[in-house]
């Protein structure tokens, strides 16, 4: 229901990129979109150009992803979509159960500080990537969050299972700075990256190859975190850091940054 109810708001409220509409053949639509969205007056098309340009769009092969010069970008798209899913649901999907496991409380106590984190961290710092999202290149950020979270894996994973009131308190300071982390870095980057990535005509094959794999790194995490849990306890933290790391290694091997240029124009 909120999915339906999120789709008709969309539908009135939001256009379409005007460059995805004249993709279409739609050049009065992307006119539209220009004057309604940017307050740009566009020339009006004649009947003839827009006869000329509304034929039907060529199909787009995935495969265009993995050749000259988005192959680099597709690797660095899939590899975090992947990773940012699998440490995601380790950490927000488990959190009730890992925030019972550090205090001991009962369901009710579990739920609570579960909500009153996300609301405290991660809104925050969703908060603070919108900012961050005009001011600073995509790819520092992406880097920047993750290295947050590494830390705190990491820290998590040292700590083990505290005893002591300070220990508790720690490892929950650590779950908020993984939250938080994930509000400005992995977790709104996860669309900036790929979606700026590639021009309008690839763009929804791009995208939607990169969101395939985070169903793919869900259901992974899904499977076998239960069983890490079961059989490694708080050094699962470990394993979940490697989802952390190993995204920053392809960002700092690709040196692309989509906010850099328009990627629509073929000039620059």
């Amino acid at each position: 229901m909120p999915a339906l109810l999120i789709i008709a708001v969309r539908r009135k409220f939001m256009n379409e990129s005007p460059l995805w509409a004249a993709n279409q053949g739609d050049l009065k639509g992307a006119v539209r979109i220009l004057r309604d969205s940017y307050g740009i007056r566009a020339h009006e098309v004649t009947e003839e150009t827009s006869a000329t340009a509304a034929k039907k769009p060529s199909r787009v092969s995935f495969r265009v992803l993995f050749e000259k010069p988005y192959r680099e970008r597709t690797i660095v798209a899939g590899v975090m979509n992947v990773c940012i899913s699998f440490e995601y649901t380790a950490i927000a999907f488990f959190l009730p159960s890992i925030l019972a496991q550090f205090l001991g409380a009962g369901v009710f106590e579990t739920i609570s500080a579960s909500l009153g984190l996300n609301a405290l961290f991660a809104f925050t710092g969703g908060l603070l990537g919108m900012r961050l999202a005009w001011k600073y290149p995509s790819r520092h950020v992406a880097i920047a969050g993750f290295a947050l979270q590494f830390i705190a894996l990491v820290a998590l994973a040292l700590t083990g299972q505290p005893q002591a009131a300070a220990g508790i308190v720690f490892a929950i300071l650590m779950l908020g700075l993984w939250l938080f982390a994930e509000g400005f870095g992995p977790g709104a980057q996860l669309m900036i990256y790929p979606t700026l990535s590639y021009p309008t005509s690839i763009r929804a094959t791009g995208v939607g190859f990169s969101r395939s794999l985070s169903g793919i790194g869900s259901a992974l995490a899904l499977f076998i975190l239960p069983i890490i849990k079961a059989g490694l306890g708080t050094d699962m933290f470990w394993v979940v850091s490697l989802s952390a790391i190993i995204p920053i290694i392809f960002l700092l091997a690709v040196r692309h940054e989509p906010t850099l240029r328009d990627i629509d124009d073929h000039d620059d």
